[in-house]
C-alpha cells in the first residue's frame, strides 16, 4: 500500500533564491499526484528534496506520519525514475533492474527472481540479457521503472520521465504508468510542464510558479475554474480579455467591461470576489467560443469580427479571430471548432458566443 505524503511549510534555497518557498501539501496514500509548472518553478526541487537529495532551509516532511526531513535516500521507502533514465551502460537489464536490490544485500539468486518478475510487470523480460544500448527510448523508460518498482517502494518519484520520448510513446507510457502504479497500490509524485500529460493521468495536481503552489486541485476542477490568469494560461490555450466589473458579482454571476466589449462571466477565484470596478481578466476557452454565420441567432456573450487565420487539425480546426475592440484597436481571440461540416476561409464574417458559464473571472492581468 501506498504512503501518505505531507509537506509542511518547506523552504529550499540556493543562494539567495527560494526554489521552494514555504510549500505545504498533502498527498493521500494511492494518490497519483503531479506537480506542474513552466522550467525553474521548483517542482524537480521540491520533488529532490522528497527523495533526500535536498536538504531543505525549513519546513518538514511526513511519509505516513513519519518525520523523514533528514532521513537519508536510501531509507525512505521511495523510489526515483529520472529523465535521463540514469541506466548503467555496461549492466545487462536484468542487473540494472538488481541494482538496488544489491545495494540492500539481497541474496543474487533472490534479486534475479525479483528483477524478472519486476521487467514481467513493465512487458520487459525478453529484453532481460540485453544492455540499454540495444533499447529504444521506450524500453529504456519501462527497464527504469522496472528498476524502481523492483524495490517494492512506497511512494515512487518521477522527474519528467517521458520528455525523451516521441508524441506516441509518450502516450503509450502514459497509460502504462497509471496502470502500474494502480496495479502496485503506489502513491506516486510525478513532475512535468506538459499539461496533457498531467490531466491524463493524474488523480490531482499542483500548479507551481516561483517556488510557490499557485492552485490544487483535481485536473478537471484547475482546468474549468482555474484561480487566475497564469493557471489558466499554463494549463491550456485560452483567450485572456482584461477589463474591469461594471456591477458586484451576484450569484457568482457579473458582467465586465472588456477591450472586445461588455461581457458577463462567472468568478472563478478561490476566495471573496472582487468590489465593483476591479481590474480582472477574463478568460475563455477556444472550444467554448461558437462559431456561426453572420446572420445566425447566438446565444449568450456575443463577438463579432473575422477569420484571419485558419489552421486544419484534422478532427478540429483552429481560426484565428480579428475582434473590433472598444476603442478601435483590434482583438484576436482563437476558436476551436471540433469536426466542422466545412472550414471558414480568411476574411469571412463570423460570429463568436460563450454562456457566461463557460467565461472566467479571474482577478488581477498576469
Amino acid at each position: 500500500m501506498g504512503a501518505s505524503v505531507r509537506i509542511e511549510k518547506l523552504t529550499k534555497r540556493f543562494d539567495r533564491l527560494a526554489a521552494v518557498n514555504d510549500v505545504t501539501l498533502d498527498v493521500a496514500a494511492g494518490e497519483i499526484f503531479f506537480l506542474l509548472g513552466p522550467s525553474g518553478c521548483g517542482k524537480t526541487t521540491l520533488l529532490r528534496c522528497l527523495a533526500g537529495f535536498y536538504t531543505p532551509e525549513s519546513g518538514r516532511i511526513f511519509m505516513s506520519g513519519e518525520d523523514i526531513t533528514h532521513v537519508p535516500p536510501e531509507r525512505r521507502d521511495a523510489s526515483m525514475v529520472f529523465q535521463s533514465y540514469a541506466l548503467w551502460p555496461h549492466m545487462t537489464v536484468c542487473r540494472n533492474v538488481e541494482f538496488g536490490l544489491a545495494m540492500r544485500k539481497v541474496p543474487a539468486r533472490e534479486r534475479t527472481r525479483l528483477a524478472l518478475d519486476a521487467l514481467r510487470r513493465v512487458r520487459m523480460e525478453d529484453y532481460a540479457g540485453r544492455r540499454p544500448a540495444q533499447l529504444s527510448g521506450g524500453q529504456q523508460q519501462r527497464v527504469a521503472l522496472a528498476r524502481a518498482l523492483v524495490v517494492e517502494p512506497r511512494c515512487l518519484l518521477l522527474d519528467e520521465p517521458l520528455s525523451n520520448l516521441d508524441a506516441k510513446l509518450r502516450l503509450e507510457m502514459r497509460l502504462e504508468i497509471r496502470r502500474l502504479c494502480r496495479a502496485a497500490g503506489l502513491t506516486a509524485l510525478y513532475v512535468t510542464h506538459d499539461q496533457k500529460e498531467a490531466m491524463s493521468i493524474a488523480d490531482r495536481l499542483a500548479v507551481m510558479r516561483d517556488g510557490v503552489l499557485e492552485q490544487v486541485g483535481t485536473p478537471q476542477d484547475v482546468y474549468r475554474r482555474p484561480v487566475n490568469p497564469f493557471v489558466a494560461g499554463f494549463m491550456g490555450e485560452t483567450n485572456l480579455l482584461p477589463g474591469r466589473l461594471t456591477a458586484a458579482v451576484n450569484d457568482g454571476v457579473a458582467q465586465v467591461d472588456t477591450v472586445a466589449g461588455q461581457l458577463t462571466g462567472v468568478w472563478s477565484g478561490s476566495g471573496a470576489p472582487p468590489a465593483t470596478r476591479a481590474a480582472v481578466t477574463l478568460s475563455i476557452r477556444p472550444e467554448c467560443l461558437r462559431l456561426a454565420g453572420e446572420r445566425d441567432p447566438a446565444v449568450g456573450n456575443r463577438l463579432s469580427g473575422r477569420v484571419e487565420e485558419t489552421v486544419f487539425l484534422g478532427e478540429t480546426v483552429q481560426y484565428r479571430v480579428r475582434i473590433h475592440g472598444v476603442n478601435g484597436d483590434p482583438v484576436h481571440v482563437r476558436v476551436l471548432e471540433s469536426n466542422p461540416e466545412r472550414l471558414r476561409s480568411v476574411g469571412d464574417p463570423v460570429t463568436l458566443s460563450a454562456r457566461h458559464g463557460e467565461s472566467l473571472i479571474l482577478l488581477g492581468s498576469d
